[in-house]
């Protein structure tokens, strides 16, 4: 239950920093890489602070995500959207689970995280992006 509440938590947190007017001026710079730090910061923080699962968390930011990309986009490009920011926040979760459990240590799961998500969205902004609905 509190890697749920977590996944929630670190949405709300998201969407407003990366919805607020100075994110809004950066453009491509923000998506890869000013959210991809709030982003996997706020999932993994918001959950082993209270105790929660990381790797729900990020599921569960996923799924808000999920929701978020389908209601706002055409629904067939806006489910597309949202399996994959379902999937692709998963991995990111994996990823940061793993490290840990490897280094033991939260930042290096974090970082690398950061790291692959960040590329995830340079990747979607270069080469799938152009003429997407967000």
């Amino acid at each position: 239950m509190k890697g749920i509440i977590s996944g929630f938590i670190a949405a709300l947190i998201s969407f407003n920093l990366n919805n607020s007017s100075v994110v809004k001026v950066k453009g491509e710079k923000v998506i890869t890489l000013l959210a991809p730090f709030v982003e996997e910061i706020t999932k993994t923080f918001s959950a082993f602070f209270i105790g929660g699962s990381i790797f729900i968390s990020h599921m569960v930011f996923g799924l808000v995500e999920w929701y978020y990309d389908y209601t706002g986009s055409k629904k067939a490009i806006g489910m597309i959207a949202g399996g994959v920011s379902f999937i692709s926040h998963s991995l990111f979760g994996y990823i940061t689970v793993v490290l840990y459990n490897i280094t033991d240590n939260l930042f290096l799961g974090i970082a690398g995280s950061i790291l692959v998500h960040s590329l995830w969205n340079f990747y979607v902004i270069k080469y799938l992006g152009k003429g997407a609905d967000r």
